[in-house]
């Protein structure tokens, strides 16, 4: 029991110092994963219920209805939706409003997944990082005259062999998890192109222009 829990610990040592800021890089990959898609999932919430309540006010898609009549709750969506009854009160043009306030939602959204998309590339690179400190120390131990040259070469080997492997393990989950996260920006975007449509009147939507 004692030797199976030993076990894990003594692979790690064999992986080197590279395996630490490894470490580092991989909890501070989900962390922001988990936060990016906690905020991702309450935007398409909020989205979701946005339309659902401007349906249910009398509003219909390309019905033009105004931003004025729109109330929904703070977030994402209650932010554009403010930025264009500004406009309409100010005189301005409600469409253009709506698109910067959205483009600045979005652009906050999408800060963590390029730091996460930052964090998934390096991960590999450390692992290189330790693939080459492990083969210099079995280039050092082949050259080496004296000591336990066998134990020396394996330990440079362990060392390169396992660090490629937890780069390889941090970094393809990340990757899947960047397009994952992605997937739902492209939910959030949709949706406020639908909002789009109920509270700007006379306008369509940025695509169709």
């Amino acid at each position: 029991m004692t030797d199976a829990l030993g076990m894990p610990w003594r692979y790690w040592l064999a992986g080197g110092p590279v395996l630490a800021p490894l470490a580092l890089v991989c909890l501070a990959m989900w962390t922001y994963f988990f936060r990016s898609r906690r905020a991702l999932l309450a935007a398409v919430r909020e989205g979701e219920a946005v339309e659902e309540e401007l349906a249910r006010a009398g509003g219909a898609p390309g019905g033009g209805r105004r931003a004025a009549d729109a109330s929904p709750a703070a977030g994402v969506f209650a932010a554009v939706v403010a930025a264009a009854r500004a406009a309409i009160a100010e005189g301005r043009e409600p469409g253009r409003a709506f698109d910067r306030a959205g483009e600045e939602r979005l652009l906050v959204l999408r800060r963590d997944l390029v730091l996460i998309g930052a964090l998934a590339g390096a991960a590999p690179l450390l692992g290189l990082l330790g693939t080459v400190a492990g083969m210099i120390k079995t280039f050092d131990a082949v050259a080496a005259a004296a000591g336990d040259t066998g134990s020396r070469v394996a330990s440079g080997i362990s060392e390169a062999l396992i660090t490629t492997q937890y780069g390889l393990v941090v970094a393809i989950p990340g990757l899947f998890g960047v397009e994952r996260l992605n997937r739902l920006l492209v939910q959030v975007r949709a949706r406020l192109g639908v909002l789009r449509l109920y509270v700007v009147p006379d306008t369509a939507p940025p695509g169709a222009r």
